[in-house]
This record gives C-alpha cells, sequence and structure tokens, in this order.
C-alpha cells in the first residue's frame, strides 16, 4: 500500500483517473477472488500484495476527487472516507471467521469478498459518468498556479511524518491489543471486546474530526486529537489493566481523528487536483511503508524484554513525536481551493 501509492498521481495523468480507479478495482476484485483458488502460499501472498496495490492505487486518488468535488468541505469527506475504511475491514474481520465456519471453508470465506469489489467498480462507474468530461488529475493547473512537487517542501515532510507516527500506532496497536492483554491474564472474549472497542472508537474518531475541524489552520485539533493519544498511551503503559476499557478507545479515538486530519492535510497545502493527488500519493507512501513497521516494533520489544511494557512505551515515545509535530503543521496561505 505504501509503495504503490507514489506512481499513483502519474498514472492517473497518463491513462485518466477513471481508467485507472477502475483498473485498480478490477485487480482488487481478482486478487481476492485468486486467494479462494490459492494452491500454494507463494500464491496467496501475491494475491494479497494485489490487493494491496488495488487499495493503494485507489485511496491516492480518492483525496483529489473531494478536493474537486467538495472543496469547501475536505475534512468532513475525509472523515467520512477513513470511517467508511475502517468500518469496511471491521465489518470483514469480523464476518470472515463465521462465514468460514458456516461454510467449513476458508477458501469461500476469503473469496465471497469480492463481491463488494463488484460494487465498488458499479459505483465508480456511476459516478464517472455523472461528472464532467474532464478526468480528475488530467486538467492542466492555471498558469499562475504551478504544480509543486511535495519532495520539495518541508510542509510535506511534516505531513507525511505525522501520519507516519500515526500510522505506526495504529498498526502496532490494531495487531497487539488483543494478545498483550491475553498476556496480562484477560479471557479471549474480553480482549476480543477491547479489540472491537478500539476499531469502534477509531472509526467515531475519524468522524468526529472530520465535523469539528472546519479551519484550514488544524493545529489545535490536532494537538487535542495527539495529545489524547499519549495521555492514553502512557497511562497503558504504566498502568496496563487500568480501566482498559476507557484508556484503549481513548488511544483509538485520538488516532481515528489525527487519521482523518493527517488525511486532510495535503487539501489544505495544495492548489489543484493534480496537486491533491501528488501530494496526497507522497503522504500516503511514506506513511504507509513507515506505519508497517509499527506491529514489528511493538513485536520485537516485546521478544527482547519478555512483557509488553517496553513497547507500549516505545508506542508513548511514538505519540510525544506526533503531538510535537502538531506546531509545524500551519497550512499554506498560498494554497487555494481550484476545481
Amino acid at each position: 500500500m505504501g509503495g504503490l501509492a507514489f506512481p499513483t498521481p502519474w498514472l492517473a495523468t497518463r491513462f485518466g483517473r477513471d481508467n485507472v480507479i477502475l483498473a485498480a478495482l478490477a485487480i482488487l476484485t481478482l486478487a481476492t477472488l485468486c486467494r479462494a483458488f490459492a494452491n500454494s502460499w507463494i500464491v496467496l501472498l501475491l494475491a494479497t500484495a494485489g490487493i494491496g496495490a488495488g487499495i493503494a492505487v485507489v485511496g491516492a486518488l480518492i483525496a483529489g476527487f473531494v478536493k474537486k468535488s467538495f472543496p469547501r468541505h475536505t475534512s468532513l469527506l475525509m472523515g467520512v472516507y477513513a470511517m467508511s475504511l475502517g468500518l469496511g475491514s471491521t465489518l470483514a474481520a469480523g464476518s470472515a471467521g463465521p462465514i468460514a465456519t458456516a461454510t467449513a471453508s476458508w477458501r469461500f470465506s476469503s473469496g465471497i469478498f469480492a463481491i463488494f469489489g463488484l460494487t465498488g467498480i458499479a459505483a465508480w462507474l456511476y459516478i464517472s459518468r455523472r461528472e464532467p468530461a474532464t478526468s480528475l488529475g488530467d486538467a492542466p493547473a492555471p498558469a499562475s498556479v504551478p504544480h509543486r512537487r511535495p519532495w520539495g517542501y518541508p510542509a510535506a515532510w511534516f505531513a507525511a511524518l505525522y501520519v507516519a507516527t500515526n500510522n505506526i500506532l495504529f498498526f502496532g496497536f490494531i495487531a497487539w491489543t488483543a494478545t498483550m492483554y491475553r498476556e496480562l491474564g484477560v479471557s479471549n472474549a474480553q480482549a476480543s471486546t477491547l479489540l472491537a472497542s478500539f476499531t469502534i472508537a477509531f472509526m467515531i474518531g475519524n468522524l468526529t474530526a472530520g465535523l469539528i475541524s472546519r479551519n484550514t489552520d488544524r493545529r489545535r485539533v490536532i494537538t487535542v486529537f495527539a495529545g489524547l493519544v499519549l495521555i492514553g498511551s502512557v497511562i497503558t503503559a504504566h498502568v496496563p489493566l487500568l480501566m482498559p476499557y476507557l484508556f484503549i478507545p481513548v488511544i483509538a479515538f485520538g488516532i481515528g481523528g489525527s487519521f482523518t486530519l493527517g488525511m486532510t492535510l495535503p487539501l489544505d497545502h495544495t492548489a489543484t487536483v493534480g496537486e491533491a493527488n501528488t501530494w496526497t500519493a507522497f503522504v500516503m507512501g511514506i506513511g504507509y511503508s513507515t506505519g508497517a513497521f509499527g506491529p514489528l516494533i511493538f513485536g520485537h520489544a516485546r521478544d527482547l524484554t519478555g512483557s509488553f511494557t517496553a513497547p507500549l512505551w516505545v508506542m508513548g515515545g511514538v505519540a510525544v513525536v506526533m503531538l510535537s509535530l502538531a506546531p509545524f503543521l500551519k497550512p499554506d496561505r498560498e494554497a487555494k481551493a481550484h476545481p
């Protein structure tokens, strides 16, 4: 998901946004179906990589669509988008096991989700036919607004680092929360409930940040959500069994809101749809690639120390870095919405 985000803006410019999105959705659908017929772990791995590639390409172009179609409501729409990601993944994760049990086949349980790829293709065909003829990302920027490349601007790097720290926290906690609390002595049911509370609070945080962040200067809201992550992480690291049904959701709520705000930052710093796609791909590429190390860092720290105390403090340190970035995430006054 991280690596494939980078070339997405070029693909959209070369082949047209809608063609690229539909191709990515087709790859996503076929890869999902292919998992059901995998006859080796190599095929399973390649199919899973295909799923990640499809998600990466589509995700990197959604921001440009929001920039063009909803320039005055970017944070709200990115909040809805982020919440939809959480809702879909939660429903899929929660239903895959029961479907596999009911059908006595993990293959059926894995392949059945290809239906939603077809749904996505149908939905985007509808969207593309209702939009003006000019493809998103193909429209040239006006002469007065040069197309700025993100890697030459500190604002893009600060946004990417912010998203990276948030993703380290998200993937780290989502991968290890249930296992950690099982080791601390809670039951399987309680550990599962804690994980469910994490995903629910994450989705609520997604939408809440989109609703309350109405100004382009989002530093105060960023500070609030990052502060919640830090408070929850420190308390959980210090006393993990102290009201986990409160502090685990607090962490997730902060991460969810931070995710929405992080996905909105590229839109605040760009003036055209093409720029929005390029900056979003840059931030997502770095954010997802770095975030992939979250579970590895968490698990390696657990193996080195023999307990989950150290990885929790590491996550607290990451939260400190995320919070410290807030003052640097100021809006670009030169960037104006351009349809």
